[in-house]
C-alpha cells in the first residue's frame, strides 16, 4: 500500500500522496520495522511536496486558496534563523529549524492538495483510522511501564504523554461523526471509539485527563443550541465509556493534581518552569533550540543532579519556545494559534450557504481539539507537533471551502438576476 501509494500520487493527484504519507505516520512502527530500517515518513513526505508541485503547474487542477495564517509561521522560521548564531547549541538548533521547515511545507501542502468536501472527508477518515490502529496496537501487544503505555505511537508520539495529547485532536472527531453522521460514520465511529478511549486511559496522562474534561466544558459552551441535546447524550456517553474503561486509574491520576505538592513528578515541573522564567531574564530573546536542556544545571541544578547530573527538559511547550527561541518567538507562536482559532470561529458565523451544518460541526470539533491540545502542551514539550499543524491547516482548509462556495452562491443569485432583468 505505502509503495504503490507513492507511485500512483503522480497519476491520480498529490491527494493519493498525501494519505499514503498518513497511512505511513500512523502504521510504519508495525510494518516498518520488518521492511527494514528507513525513514518512511520522510520519503512520503517529499513525495507529498513533489506531487504538489508537479500538480500547480497545471493551473486548471489546482486553484489557489488563501493562507492568511501561513505568515505567522513563516515569522517564526525568520525568528529562529536570526537567533540561530547566537544559540547555545548549534547541531540542535540546526535539526530543530529543518523539522520546522518540513512542518511548514506539510501545513502548506495540506492547504493546497485538500480542495474538495471529499478530501477533506478522507482526510478527516484516515486520521481517524489511525487512531482506532493505535488503541488496537495497544490493546492487542500494548505494555504499560509504571502504570503507562509506551511503545505504541509514531514518529514523534511514541512517548505516552506525546500519544495522549494527539488523542485528544481525534476525540472530537469521533464524537461528531457519531452523533452528526450518517450510518456508516456512526457505525465506525462507534467501532472506533473505545480503543481510542482505551489508548488514551493507558497513556495514564495527567494533562491529557484534565484537557479532556475542559474540552467537553468547551465544546458545551461554543455550540449552537440544535447541537446541545446531542452532545449532552454524546458526553454521557464518554464518561459511561471512562467509568468501564479506566474509572479508578482515571480517578487516582487526578487526584494528583491536588496533592501535586507530594508527587516529584509534578514538583519537578513547576521547579523546571521556575528556572524558564529565570533563564527568561538572561536570554529574553532565547538561545537556540533546546536551550533550557542545555542551561538546565544552571537553573535548575538540584533537579539535574537528582537525576545523576543528565540534562532536563522544561515540560512545557510555551516556556520552551520562550527559552529556545525568544519571548518574540512565543509572541509568533500564539499569534499563529489564536489567528487559526479565529478563524475557526469566523467560519461558525458566516451564514447563506445550503449546508451550514457542515461547517458548524466540522469547525467547532477542530476548534475543540486544538484547544484541548494547548492546554495538554503546558505539561510537555510539543513545539514541533505535526499533528496539531495538520489539524490547524484543516482550519483552512475548510474556511476556504466555505468561502468558494458562497463565492459560488453569490455568482449563482447574479447570474439570475441577470437572466431576469434581461
Amino acid at each position: 500500500m505505502y509503495a504503490s501509494g507513492l507511485m500512483a500520487s503522480f497519476v491520480k493527484g498529490p491527494i493519493v500522496a498525501l494519505m499514503t504519507y498518513i497511512f505511513a505516520y500512523y502504521t510504519q512502527y508495525s510494518w516498518g520495522k520488518g521492511a527494514g530500517t528507513g525513514r518512511w515518513s520522510m520519503i512520503a513526505a517529499v513525495v507529498v511536496m513533489l506531487s504538489y508541485l508537479f500538480e500547480k503547474r497545471n493551473p486548471s487542477k489546482l486553484s489557489h486558496h488563501k493562507m492568511p495564517q501561513l505568515k505567522w509561521l513563516l515569522f517564526i522560521l525568520i525568528n529562529m534563523i536570526l537567533v540561530m548564531p547566537f544559540a547555545a547549541d548549534t547541531k540542535t538548533t540546526h535539526t530543530e529549524i529543518i523539522d520546522f521547515v518540513k512542518l511548514i511545507f506539510l501545513y502548506y501542502c495540506i492547504i493546497g492538495i485538500i480542495q474538495t468536501r471529499m478530501h477533506y472527508k478522507l482526510f478527516i477518515w484516515l486520521q481517524l483510522w489511525g487512531g482506532y490502529h493505535f488503541g488496537w496496537e495497544a490493546f492487542t501487544r500494548g505494555k504499560t511501564v509504571g502504570g503507562r503505555l509506551e511503545n505504541i505511537g509514531a514518529p514523534g508520539i511514541k512517548e505516552s504523554n506525546f500519544l495522549a495529547a494527539h488523542l485528544l485532536l481525534l476525540l472530537p472527531f469521533i464524537n461528531f461523526l457519531f452523533l452528526f453522521g450518517n450510518k456508516w460514520e456512526k457505525l465506525g465511529s462507534a467501532v472506533t471509539a473505545p480503543f481510542v478511549l482505551n489508548c488514551l486511559v493507558l497513556c495514564n496522562s495527567r494533562g491529557s485527563f484534565l484537557s479532556f474534561g475542559l474540552m467537553a466544558v468547551v465544546m458545551i459552551l461554543l455550540a449552537k443550541k440544535w447541537m446541545l441535546k446531542k452532545l449532552i447524550i454524546g458526553l454521557i456517553f464518554a464518561i459511561l465509556a471512562f467509568s468501564v474503561i479506566g474509572y479508578e486509574r482515571v480517578l487516582s491520576r487526578l487526584e494528583t493534581v491536588q496533592t501535586y505538592e507530594e508527587d516529584g513528578s509534578a514538583m519537578g515541573r513547576v521547579d523546571a518552569w521556575k528556572g524558564a522564567l529565570v533563564m527568561l531574564q538572561d536570554y529574553p530573546f532565547g538561545k537556540g533550540g533546546d536551550a533550557f536542556s542545555y542551561y538546565s544545571p544552571i537553573y535548575i541544578p538540584e533537579i539535574v543532579e537528582a537525576h545523576g547530573g543528565q540534562n532536563r527538559a522544561v515540560h512545557n511547550t510555551y516556556f520552551l519556545m520562550a527559552t529556545s527561541w525568544g519571548i518574540q518567538g512565543l509572541f509568533l507562536l500564539l499569534g499563529f494559534y489564536i489567528s487559526t482559532l479565529m478563524e475557526l470561529h469566523r467560519i461558525r458565523k458566516r451564514t447563506g450557504t445550503s449546508d451550514d451544518k457542515f461547517y458548524h460541526t466540522e469547525s467547532l470539533a477542530l476548534e475543540v481539539g486544538i484547544i484541548g491540545f494547548l492546554i495538554a502542551i503546558i505539561f510537555i514539550n510539543r513545539v514541533y507537533a505535526e499533528g496539531l499543524y495538520w489539524f490547524c491547516a484543516l482550519s483552512t482548509v475548510i474556511s476556504n471551502l466555505q468561502q468558494s462556495e458562497l463565492a459560488d452562491i453569490q455568482k449563482n443569485k447574479k447570474t439570475e438576476t441577470e437572466n431576469k432583468s434581461g
